[in-house]
């Protein structure tokens, strides 16, 4: 009986004012039962429902667009959410969601100017996401638990417009490529334990911090990066590592590349105080490199990955043997 009461009440309720469509019920849940007038939209610590009335809660996939004014920030824990923000365009002052561990498959984000932050860490289901509709994000991250029992992570990611995007983390997952020619304001780089065989960062000259380590990478473009002061090259194929232009730097790790013998660097003293190689690697002002990077990548493609029983596998951890089409293969342990 009271729920319809509320439904003959709602046309004169909202008759006049702004309604903002949200087709996730689960959002619109927590944009008008979890409000509660805070700026910071939050679930308690318990993750229990809160006391404002939710039995008489239901979905009709509008909210007032008044109340969406206040909204800066969101924090969405695990509250089975689609994956479709369609309404947050509306929220004016919002420049920051956090959505970790939901099942979402797919995301669709409305374009908005005001979203700074944006992180989907430990929602391995998605697997392609697109950012051209938030063109100042700043910070990006989808990195996945390596524990977490589902398989799954990010192919493919577009940043083809965030200029503005100066940290980004996608740890384990399985990228085998990435596009940065856009991304001029990147510093913070974490692709850690994925499946990248080459990266440029030629149009990156802010780049500060770069761990890539955990890849298949045979070749690293650093030479633009003036201001880079941290590298984690480690457990990759690389065959070439040219640090001569990068002075700043003050750490290197870049151990466990079994094809590279030589790293270009611009001080030999200094780099054998101060960085990490292989022990059959030397450091030299001048390794001669003369061939382009299309000529070092493998001409093969990866067909399919097994575990230890031979079962196919998208896991990003334990004994893994891949298996590419000119009929070789190559044993893992992650």
């Amino acid at each position: 009986m009271k729920k319809l009461l509320l439904l003959l009440l709602i046309p004169f309720l909202s008759f006049g004012q702004d309604l903002t469509y949200v087709p996730d019920s689960s959002l619109e849940y927590i944009l008008e039962v979890e409000l509660n007038n805070s700026s910071i939209i939050t679930l308690n610590d318990d993750n229990e429902l809160p006391t404002t009335a939710p039995e008489l809660w239901f979905s009709d996939n509008y909210v007032l667009t008044s109340s969406l004014n206040t909204i800066t920030q969101m924090y969405l824990l695990n509250q089975d959410l689609s994956g479709d923000f369609t309404g947050l365009e509306d929220c004016p002052m919002l420049n920051a969601i956090n959505a970790p561990n939901n099942s979402m498959e797919s995301v669709v984000l409305p374009f908005s100017e005001n979203i700074l932050d944006l992180q989907l860490n430990d929602c391995p289901l998605i697997t392609n996401i697109d950012l051209s509709n938030l063109p100042n994000l700043e910070v990006y991250r989808q990195s996945q638990d390596p524990n977490n029992v589902l398989d799954g992570g990010l192919i493919s990611i577009n940043l083809s417009n965030n200029p503005s995007l100066w940290s980004l983390e996608l740890i384990n997952n399985d990228l085998t490529e990435l596009d940065f020619s856009q991304n001029i304001s990147l510093t913070s780089v974490n692709i850690r334990n994925n499946q990248l065989i080459e990266l440029d960062f030629s149009n990156n000259p802010n780049l500060t911090w770069l761990w890539c380590n955990y890849n298949d990478l045979v070749s690293v473009n650093l030479s633009q990066n003036t201001q880079l002061t941290y590298l984690e090259c480690n457990y990759n194929n690389l065959t070439q590592l040219d640090v001569s232009q990068n002075t700043a730097l003050t750490t290197l790790y870049c151990v466990n590349n079994p094809f590279l013998s030589c790293i270009q660097v611009w001080d030999v003293g200094y780099a054998e105080a101060n960085f990490m190689k292989d022990d059959n690697a030397i450091w030299s002002l001048d390794c001669g490199y003369e061939t382009s990077i299309q000529e070092l990548l493998p001409n093969k493609k990866l067909i399919t990955t097994i575990d230890v029983l031979g079962r196919p596998t998208n896991n990003n951890k334990g004994f893994q043997l891949h298996i590419y089409d000119d009929g070789s293969v190559e044993k893992k342990y992650l």
